[in-house]
């Protein structure tokens, strides 16, 4: 402790950088080296006869004191100016003792090269290359000098230049020890600082990658602002879905660009508050996103350096869903304490005068529950329901005093035993009991059981008075059906739709079924189940709607190949619902249809019944005149005994009765077309009409006819019978009105198709149809030429047989170019109508 003044000013000076310590350490080193060295030197010339009088003893004390006097101001912190000093100081002092010496050849002049190491270590290097060029300076001039002015060497003593040489290596080795000493340690130090800084650096990244990732997964919003334009320079995703804000537009941004804040001074009065307390807390506050949502959120902020930029750290936990639970929480207490105190259900709590045990069997433990249960708590709805005033009436009532006559109802006995299966947690448990009046009533139940260490110990439940409920669903299930015996006795079928045309319910009818199953059908609009009554639909419904009257339209749907037509009768049934009512009407419209058609029909045979009427009366006139008038003959002959002329009126006679029969039969086959039919059949038509050809050969060879018959005719499917008595009178037709055809030629073919039947034709080159008669050939008696044979019945029968297999005939002639017979008859069997 004694020595401390004595350390306290040899030890060097401290500094906050490492470089200065270096520095001052060195130079310590050096003033207390030469301080010791240069003072042992002057110990020893003093002890071997120097004299204090003499220059190097005087020169070595002063360069002893100014070292002393250097190391006090190092001491103080004067380093630098210390160096400077100590250089320039020494420069000078070997200067001086070279010169007054030999010049370049005293060993002075060597101390030079350790007063320019002493420079580069202890200062710069501007003035160690200014120490360097005045050394050199210096021995060029006192080289120069000596050159004019010879100098007065004296020779030292041995030992005095060994002495001096040992100074200067002395001071030299301290110095050069000194310098790579402190270089070592310097550059271990740098080493083990570059380590540590490589590890620092490390544990940094690795710090920094944890970071970060904490930083994005955090789910608490967070955000790094500049301090002082507010530009966003950071956040991680929970701030990016909290705020609604795109990161790819948001970073570099002002958080007033981004309406964070509304303007810079709301801002700046923030700023001030936080650069002040440094960390804030705000509490919840509600705002909204760029989403449009409205969020709730807890927000502090931290005043942190980054980058040696002061920033706000900013993190924001959302707390909207924990105020909505808290919300919620608070409206369901509320409404909690609302239901208890004004519920118009019955609440009550059951208790035992003794626990029951749950392991017992469920019968034994619900004849437990009835024997041992009173009313321990309850409110006074309960208590109205029994027809009591208030819960403390009821309070203590055994659970048998609700049964009738104190015996179990068989119904609350299996809601009570269903309780003790489910696990004493069961829900709408319908009881029977009585009230204080005697009244039967019924109950809807909830409970719950209060079980501890497998007894239990109570029940909680509520219950509501479905009395009226059950009257009326009495009332409404006999109203139901007598609903259901209606609606089964309607044959319509019957939807609800909305405005928009969904339909969203359906009530099928007995007679009739929908397109699809309901199901798939139900809640979907009319535009996507039938797209082609859409605008229908929609047009009846808005009419419906605005009159407030039935809205009616058709329509027709296929159904199985058939087309159907259906009527729907719109009614309005609320302010945007209405009742289709559908109908399947295709019965009643082919009724109408055929009503109509014999209508016409019996029109068209009143009307030819008219024509024939009267002209059977004129054909069969002119027969019975001919009998009648040869009969008259025949008297008159017989009385002359004209054999001759008898005959020949007898037989006139008899052609008149031939061509009455002819028409007779021919009259009664055109009454059967329709009438009496032949069982139908597939008839190969190439067969058939080699069959006709056969029949009407004499007919076809007596006027040289060719006839031409196509190859492959189609089958068709008829009455085999009639369909050749077309043919027989078409191609007789054809052949007697050939007239004067040097080759006459008649053609039978198909020619194209008509509603998907085979177009026939019978084609000759007779005379032809003028076209003021086309119409009239099919007429009943209707012939063109009076003379020739026949009676005109021949094409009203071929038309008659024509349509009554569903077909059309008609004709396409030029006088003088022949004639051509079109009809069609079936492939296929005709549907019954």
């Amino acid at each position: 402790m004694k020595f401390d003044p004595f350390h306290q000013i040899f030890a060097p000076p401290t500094f906050k950088d490492d470089y200065g310590i270096v520095i001052a350490k060195f130079l310590n080193a050096i003033l207390v080296t030469l301080i010791s060295v240069i003072s042992l030197l002057l110990v020893y010339r003093l002890l071997t006869g120097g004299s204090l009088i003499n220059p190097p003893e005087q020169i070595l004390s002063v360069i002893i004191l100014i070292n002393i006097v250097l190391l006090i101001f190092a001491r103080r912190g004067y380093v630098f100016q210390t160096s400077i000093v100590l250089v320039f100081a020494m420069w000078a002092a070997m200067t001086y003792q070279a010169w007054i010496a030999d010049g370049v050849y005293d060993l002075a002049v060597v101390t030079y090269i350790i007063i320019v190491l002493m420079t580069s270590v202890l200062t710069n290097w501007r003035l160690t290359m200014l120490v360097t060029i005045m050394s050199i300076l210096s021995v060029w001039g006192m080289s120069i000098f000596h050159v004019n002015v010879p100098p007065d060497f004296h020779v030292d003593e041995p030992m005095g230049i060994a002495r001096d040489l040992t100074v200067v290596y002395i001071l030299a080795f301290l110095l050069i020890y000194y310098l790579v000493s402190t270089l070592r340690a310097s550059m271990e130090k740098s080493s083990m600082e570059f380590k540590e800084r490589i590890l620092t650096e490390q544990s940094m990244r690795e710090q920094g990658e944890r970071f970060r990732r904490i930083f994005h997964v955090s789910p608490v919003a967070i955000s790094i602002t500049t301090l002082k334009d507010g530009k966003l320079v950071e956040a991680n995703n929970a701030y990016w879905k909290l705020t609604g804000l795109d990161p790819r537009t948001s970073i570099g941004r002002t958080m007033v660009d981004l309406g964070i804040w509304a303007n810079e001074a709301e801002r700046q009065k923030f700023v001030e508050k936080l650069t002040e307390r440094k960390s804030l807390h705000n509490s919840a506050y509600e705002f909204l996103n760029r989403n449009g949502e409205r969020r709730v959120t807890i927000a502090f902020y931290e005043l942190i350096e980054l980058g040696a930029e002061p920033t706000i750290l900013s993190m924001f936990h959302d707390a909207t869903e924990q105020q909505a639970i808290q919300t919620a929480l608070q409206e369901s207490e509320k409404k909690y304490r609302n239901f208890v105190e004004q519920s118009i259900e019955g609440i009550w709590l059951l208790a035992f005068d003794r626990p029951i045990q749950t392991s017992l069997p469920p019968e034994e433990q619900t004849m437990l529950i009835y024997k041992h249960a009173y009313i321990a708590e309850c409110n006074d709805a309960l208590a109205r329901m029994y027809g009591y005033n208030s819960s403390e009436e009821i309070r203590g009532a055994r659970l048998l005093d609700f049964e009738k006559g104190g015996e179990i109802d068989k119904v609350n006995f299996q809601a009570t035993l269903k309780l003790v299966k489910d696990g004493y947690r069961s829900g709408s448990r319908e009881t029977r009991e009585v009230t204080r009046n005697g009244e039967t009533v019924y109950f809807l139940n909830n409970a719950v059981g209060i079980v501890k260490d497998g007894f239990l110990e109570g029940v909680w439940g509520t219950q509501l008075d479905i009395t009226a409920l059950k009257k009326a669903e009495e009332a409404l299930r006999r109203s139901e059906s007598r609903a259901r015996a209606l609606l089964d006795a309607i044959p319509d079928m019957i939807f609800e739709l909305k405005r928009d045309g969904t339909i969203i319910h359906f009530i099928p009818s007995a007679m009739s079924e929908p397109l699809i199953p309901p199901e798939k059908f139900i809640g979907k609009t009319i535009a996507q189940v039938l797209p082609s009554l859409a605008d229908q639909t929609a047009f009846a419904i808005d009419r419906a709607l605005a009159s407030g009257q039935l809205s009616a339209f058709e329509y027709k749907l296929t159904r199985d190949g058939e087309v159907r037509t259906y009527e729907a009768r719109i009614t309005p049934a609320g302010p945007d619902l209405v009742l289709a009512m559908v109908r399947d009407v295709s019965l009643t419209k082919w009724a109408e249809s055929e009503r109509e058609k014999l209508i016409d029909e019996l029109e068209a045979k009143n009307a030819e019944l008219e024509r024939f009427t009267y002209t059977v009366s004129h054909d069969l006139k002119s027969p019975l005149i001919t009998i009648r008038g040869f009969l008259g003959f025949i008297r008159e002959d017989a009385e002359r005994g004209n054999l001759q002329r008898l005959n020949t009126d007898i037989q006139r006679i008899s052609d008149a009765t031939n061509k009455m029969q002819r028409l007779l039969n021919e009259l009664l086959e055109l009454s059967r077309v329709g009438r009496l039919t032949n069982k139908p059949a597939y008839i190969p038509m190439n067969v058939l009409l080699s069959d006709v050809l056969e029949l009407l050969q004499g007919r076809i060879a007596l006027g040289k006819i060719k006839v031409r018959i196509e190859e492959g005719l189609p089958t068709v499917y008829g009455d085999r019978q009639r369909i050749s008595e077309v043919f027989q009178n078409l191609i007789d037709n054809a052949a007697k009105f050939m007239g004067e055809q040097p080759e006459p030629c008649i053609e039978i073919g198909v020619q194209g198709e008509m509603d998907g039947r085979p177009i026939f034709f019978v084609r000759d080159n007779g005379i032809g149809i003028a076209p003021e008669y086309k119409d009239r050939i099919f007429g009943l008696f209707d012939k063109l030429d009076s003379q020739t044979e026949g009676t005109g019945i021949g094409l009203a029968l071929v038309k008659r047989i024509i349509e009554f297999h569903g077909g059309r005939i008609w004709v396409e002639s030029e006088l003088g170019k022949g004639a051509t017979f079109l009809f069609t008859l079936p492939t296929q069997p005709i549907p019954e109508r």
